[in-house]
């Protein structure tokens, strides 16, 4: 491209250009299902909003739009990459030069082309992009996303790991305004290569494969997939959109080990006997876990109760009075042992905090005292009047922090 700006635009202007490439050649598709990687510019909320538009005017539905996951090695495109650097290289190396997008394009094409790849050289019309914000937040957090004819949209944190969230068309165009034509200049059109697919040999008649595939020379790279297919279209095929079978070729001493302490421990624990029938229960017998346990779960904030800001201010006064402040790692210890008059707890362990807890309400009170807002004083009425103070400035703190969201 003579114009690569990185951001979403730059992907839906290419995105709308090469399926309309693809439904001129081949009339016959009338969906597709997107895949990449988690790059800025792809896993963004203004390229989703853009696809179903995209997918009308191309006459191609896309139905959904699939990421990878992170840090899981590279995506499908980079198969494709390879050859075609490979290509420049050749290119190169025959005493030609690679400066322009023109001549990268004249490499990519030389000797045929590259096989399944098609080569255009593309102008990005900024001028077209009408989505410049949106109020969509939180997409980073799902990985799967599928278009509803209704045009909603469906969205999962893993695939096929629950029912997900459902964004309905009226929520969906509320965020932002709608799309329209891209207009990407194609200065130089789409090259067809003279092979798109093939086979690195051709099968001999009568040729036999047994069934340990002896024959079969193309293995998949997948780590631990053990498939071999008999030609590289079926292997493209395999990787792109075929699913990986997964077979160990031979234990080790670890995975022996493990395997045996499994049976030991399935054993004694289908003797054992916990309730009778008509008393057991989901948990009795061990927990029954839901789908999607082990996904991310956002925490949410916990208020400290009245007890423990009035604790916190007390120890607070004392320690400006006197000179000898108190670290929030002293005060996390004292918290867990301090008793009342009568000799009882004087927390529980839910209203327990750590010392970072306790160093920030700490600081957040020295701001207060030297703003003029918290005055020092050793009379016990003066210092409930201050409790009560510190305490009606933290509710107003949190009833403006729930208006502005």
């Amino acid at each position: 491209m003579d114009q690569c700006t990185q951001d979403w635009f730059s992907v839906a202007s290419v995105c709308e250009s090469s399926l309309k490439e693809i439904k001129r050649n081949n009339t016959e598709i009338e969906e597709c299902f997107l895949r990449s990687d988690n790059a800025g510019c792809y896993h963004s909320a203004p390229l989703l909003l853009s696809l179903p538009a995209i997918g009308r005017r191309a006459q191609v539905k896309i139905r959904r739009y699939d990421y990878s996951e992170s840090q899981n090695g590279k995506d499908v495109c980079d198969r494709k990459i390879a050859p075609m650097k490979s290509r420049l290289r050749c290119y190169l190396n025959e005493g030609n030069n690679i400066v322009t997008a023109s001549d990268m394009k004249s490499a990519l094409d030389s000797y045929g082309g590259v096989k399944g790849c098609h080569i255009a050289v593309c102008k990005v019309n900024l001028s077209r992009q009408q989505i410049r914000q949106h109020s969509w937040s939180g997409i980073q957090s799902y990985s799967n996303f599928e278009f509803k004819q209704d045009g909603g949209i469906q969205m999962w944190q893993a695939y096929s790991i629950g029912q997900g969230k459902l964004l309905s068309k009226e929520k969906v165009e509320s965020y932002a305004v709608p799309q329209g034509d891209t207009a990407l200049v194609l200065t130089e059109d789409f090259g067809v290569p003279q092979k798109a697919v093939g086979m690195l040999r051709k099968r001999r008649e009568n040729e036999d494969y047994d069934g340990d595939g002896n024959k079969e020379s193309f293995h998949c790279p997948e780590t631990g997939c053990v498939k071999m297919f008999e030609s590289n279209e079926q292997l493209q095929k395999h990787l792109d959109v075929g699913r990986h079978y997964f077979q160990l070729e031979k234990d080790n001493n670890y995975d022996v080990i493990k395997k045996k302490w499994a049976k030991a421990c399935g054993e004694v624990r289908s003797s054992y006997k916990c309730a009778s029938e008509t008393e057991l229960t989901p948990n009795s017998c061990g927990s029954t876990l839901e789908k999607g346990w082990a996904l991310k779960k956002t925490k949410k904030g916990k208020r400290f109760t009245e007890p423990v800001k009035s604790y916190l201010l007390k120890i607070f006064v004392e320690g400006e009075e006197s000179g000898r402040k108190a670290t929030g790692t002293q005060v996390a210890f004292q918290m867990k042992s301090v008793r009342d008059e009568d000799g009882k707890k004087l927390f529980e362990k839910s209203d327990w905090l750590t010392a970072n807890q306790i160093t920030s309400y700490f600081s957040r009170l020295s701001v207060l005292k030297r703003k003029g807002k918290l005055h020092i004083c050793a009379d016990e009425d003066m210092m409930e009047a201050l409790i009560q103070r510190v305490q009606r400035d933290d509710l107003l703190s949190d009833i403006v922090q729930q208006v502005e969201l």
